[in-house]
């Protein structure tokens, strides 16, 4: 099954931005494919897509600063992480995506905590 991603093909309101499959990028140098269990919606998303951020990636794009997922694929490069890892990674665009690739030094493993009663 093919991923999928929000993706903004023109720049305007939210209502503009339409679901479409994509095909899964290789990996660069140091990084990490990881299975977007949650991203985080902020407001640089929104202005992003409506072009009125100071980041203006090309069209078409994937909005989506932050998510959070298990790595799934591993570049011989990353050290430290392993299929399976819990992360957190900051990205310029892309996290309303079923994957995301992470740039190096842009994630960071998450800790489990023990639940408190």
């Amino acid at each position: 099954m093919m991923p999928k991603a929000v993706v903004c093909r023109e720049l305007g309101p939210p209502e503009r931005l339409r679901l479409e499959t994509f095909a899964s990028a290789p990996l660069g140098q140091g990084q990490l494919r990881v299975a977007v269990h949650a991203a985080g919606i902020n407001f640089p998303d929104i202005l992003m897509a409506a072009g009125e951020y100071q980041l203006k990636p090309e069209l078409p794009f994937t909005p989506g600063v932050e998510a959070a997922g298990e790595v799934i694929e591993v570049d011989d490069a990353a050290n430290g992480f392993s299929v399976g890892d819990r992360v957190i990674v900051k990205m310029r665009h892309g996290a309303y995506a079923d994957e995301g690739r992470s740039a190096a030094g842009a994630r960071r493993r998450r800790r489990r905590r023990p639940c408190r009663r």
